[in-house]
């Protein structure tokens, strides 16, 4: 059971870089790329800066069953976020005619080139930019078909999800072709079907709550992704592992976001002055 659960991390990464190509999309269309790279710097190298001393101070007085590059930790997540932006500023700025184009040959170089983490997201930033572009006729769509739509992708995800534990792909290894192929088709069908099931949940019952949660969720991605990471091995399919794991995850998150806010909005007053 427990190695049909494992993908959710992938599932929770492939929603964060189609929700991050959608907003940077729809920024674009309102903004342009004004501040681009203060935006970015903000969001990511300030958190990242933040926890380093409480990366710091965990690895050297709590024992963990991982090893971290150290002092400055790396994840990979972030590493191909960034890369994400930097080919999205480049083609907006240079080749915006050619931007879906651009973005698809880069997934492509993506799925061929990286190892297998970042090969099933290839495609996952590339989604939310094409959504976004065509929001307005996707908007068209009735609840049923939008609905439909949802169903035939999570099936086809739990397809690729039954086809994953098959000893014949299993068997190709992690990076081989086969591999890749699958986990890519199954964490992109299962991002977009729950993205699209919540947000008809939020248009049709007007469930503020979920709004509100999924905000939250939205606003603390980053900093849970930074602090998870350093435990997620350390769990041991212990349950009260998990609860501590999610209490201090939650804990240093909130601490961290907190801090980055207060540093975030002091370099932006002290921009403006300039």
């Amino acid at each position: 059971m427990i190695r049909y659960l494992t993908p959710l991390g992938g599932v929770g990464v492939a929603i964060f870089l189609i929700v991050s190509g959608f907003g940077l999309s729809e920024s674009n269309k309102t903004k342009g790329l004004k501040y681009y790279w203060e935006k970015k710097s903000l969001r990511i190298l300030v958190p990242y800066l933040i926890w380093l001393p409480f990366f710091w101070l965990i690895v050297r007085y709590i024992p963990l069953d991982q090893t971290f590059s150290y002092p400055f930790p790396r994840y990979w997540y972030l590493e191909y976020l960034l890369l994400c932006y930097v080919i999205y500023w480049v083609l907006a700025k240079c080749m915006s005619k050619y931007l879906i184009l651009g973005l698809a040959f880069f997934g492509v170089f993506s799925f061929s080139v990286f190892p297998c983490l970042q090969a099933e997201q290839s495609f996952s930033f590339f989604i939310g930019v094409v959504v976004s572009m065509y929001k307005l006729n996707l908007q068209k769509l009735t609840r049923k078909k939008a609905l439909l739509l949802a169903l035939l992708l999570f099936v086809l995800g739990v397809l690729m999800l039954q086809t994953k534990q098959l000893p014949q792909i299993r068997a190709f290894g992690e990076n081989s072709f086969p591999m890749k192929i699958v986990q890519l088709i199954m964490k992109s069908s299962l991002a977009l079907s729950l993205i699209i099931i919540a947000n008809l949940v939020v248009e049709s019952y007007r469930v503020n709550w979920l709004v509100r949660f999924l905000s939250l969720i939205g606003a603390y991605s980053l900093e849970v992704y930074l602090v998870q990471m350093i435990f997620y091995n350390s769990i041991h399919r212990s349950w009260l592992k998990l609860v501590f794991f999610l209490i201090v995850t939650v804990g240093i998150s909130v601490t961290v976001h907190s801090i980055a806010n207060l540093c975030s909005n002091y370099i932006r007053k002290v921009v403006k002055r300039k």
